[in-house]
């Protein structure tokens, strides 16, 4: 069975996460940088018209259950300084520090990561799934006495993408307000590597960001 597991005192997530950052495009950005990082080549963004969610879906090279507990929820985690990461072709690393993650929780209070790692000729490895909670990852630091929390494991059947990573922000909160316009513009400027050219297209509600929406 798939056990996640995130390691972080209470006071370090209050600071870096839910008080890291004010707004959407700057904590989007953070994922953003995450997926080139993970050599994606295309971003897709999709903001719910409803104000339910949003969702960052990525074509990179996925995650395993053991990437996802050594990298993806070890806070402070530095591709650049892990010999055994895959490296990258052309690309310099963006992501700063390992915190990108903890930065989705100072807009929401909840968090749903799929993540299918692909091999040879696209077959699947793995299909990995978890949901994290602000709330329940604070409660189990209160009760529980340690710095351990364990997310919710979501079944491999569920995972439907056929490879990459999906990040899906939910429980938005109160007063937190984006609309795409505003998002094209500041990811825009926020990337200088973006378009057809650099190889990473960043798509949001299905259209791509290009130089105009600077």
């Amino acid at each position: 069975m798939k056990s996640y597991k995130l390691t972080i005192d209470l006071a370090t997530l209050n600071h870096l996460g839910i008080g890291l950052y004010s707004n959407i495009p700057a904590v989007l950005s953070e994922v953003v940088s995450n997926s080139w990082d993970a050599d994606a080549k295309l971003v897709e963004i999709n903001i719910d018209p409803a104000g339910t969610y949003i969702s960052v879906k990525d074509n990179g090279w996925g995650m395993t259950e053991a990437e996802i507990n050594d990298r993806f929820l070890k806070v402070g985690y530095r591709k650049r300084d892990d010999p055994t990461a895959p490296k990258l072709e052309g690309r310099s690393p963006m992501g700063r520090k390992g915190i990108g993650k903890l930065a989705l929780f100072s807009i929401a209070d909840t968090i749903e990561v799929h993540s299918v790692k692909l091999g040879k000729h696209g077959k699947v490895i793995e299909r990995n799934g978890f949901i994290m909670r602000s709330g329940k990852i604070e409660q189990a630091m209160k009760e529980g006495g340690s710095n351990e929390y364990y997310p919710e494991v979501v079944s491999e059947n569920e995972v439907k993408i056929k490879g990459g990573t999906l990040i899906t922000i939910r429980d938005l909160k109160k007063g937190v307000k984006v609309t795409e316009a505003f998002l094209r513009k500041r990811i825009s400027r926020r990337f200088a590597v973006i378009g057809k050219g650099f190889g990473f297209i960043v798509k949001v509600n299905g259209k791509p960001i290009t130089v105009e929406d600077r």
